[in-house]
This record gives C-alpha cells, sequence and structure tokens, in this order.
C-alpha cells in the first residue's frame, strides 16, 4: 500500500531536521497543507515510525552539538590563549637574541675584524644572510674621522 503524503512527510522532516526546527506534529501539519491533524503524521502505520525516527535524530544532533560546542569553545579558547603567551614569549627571546647578536657583531668585530668572524663561523657568507634577514646587523655607524695633525716634516 503506498502512501502519497509519506514522501511528503519525508522531505518536511528533512527540511525541519536541516534548518533545527523543533520536530512536532502540530509544527508538521502547520507547514503543510497535506496534513490537518497532528494524529494524521503519528498514528499510521507507516508515517508514525518515521515521525519518531526523526525526532530522535534530531534530539542525538542537538546533543551532540551541545556537547560539542561546550568542549570545543573552551578548549580552543584556552588553546588560543597559550598559543599567544607562547608567541610573545618568542617575540620577546627573539628580541633578545637580536639585540645580543648586534652587540657580539660589534664586539667582535672591533676587537678582531672579519678574522674574528671567519673563526666563529665557517659559513660565514650564509650565515649573514641569515643575520641580515632577521634585522641582526647592526648599521654601519662609522666613527668620525680624527682630524690630522700636520706632520712637522711637511714644515721644513
Amino acid at each position: 500500500m503506498d502512501d502519497p503524503k509519506l514522501d511528503h512527510l519525508r522531505q518536511l522532516l528533512e527540511q525541519f531536521l536541516e534548518a533545527d526546527m523543533d520536530i512536532t506534529a502540530s509544527a508538521l501539519v502547520a507547514a503543510s497543507h497535506k496534513f490537518k491533524h497532528p494524529s494524521d503524521i503519528t498514528r499510521p502505520v507507516n508515517r508514525g515510525p518515521l515521525f519518531h525516527e526523526y525526532r530522535q535524530r534530531q534530539a542525538r544532533l542537538r546533543d551532540l552539538a551541545r556537547k560539542t560546542d561546550k568542549n570545543a569553545k573552551g578548549k580552543l579558547l584556552a588553546r588560543l590563549a597559550g598559543t599567544e603567551e607562547n608567541l610573545m614569549l618568542m617575540v620577546r627571546r627573539n628580541e633578545l637574541l637580536i639585540a645580543t647578536v648586534r652587540s657580539l657583531i660589534r664586539t667582535v668585530g672591533t676587537t678582531q675584524g672579519l678574522k674574528g668572524w671567519l673563526t666563529m663561523s665557517a659559513d660565514y657568507a650564509a650565515l649573514r644572510k641569515e643575520l641580515e634577514a632577521m634585522g641582526a646587523i647592526p648599521s654601519a655607524d662609522p666613527l668620525p674621522l680624527r682630524p690630522v695633525a700636520p706632520s712637522r716634516k711637511s714644515e721644513c
């Protein structure tokens, strides 16, 4: 025995489920022109079980969404706070390391020159490129030249 209203009911139930609307027999009757009373949905042998199946599916989906939202939101916020904290710590460490490297470069350059850098790093060119990319190479601050005193020999 084919029930033409069964397909219509299935479509209505799918629409309610997708829209997260409360699945009740009264709401389905109000949304349909084919059903006149809630018992037209719940009493027939082929429609009643389908109606109850969709109500159970909706209850499971809503329960899962509630559990997921509660757990996921809290965990996500905690992870985000931890990540932001780690990022700030890494930024502070990076700034400290850059300042230290700049000081080291100046010290080595002043005391030992390029020879000192070459002994510190076997691959000086690659190291210099990386440090330049990080902004760790200090800008050239040339020392002002002292005025040259005239030599006595030229006076004669």
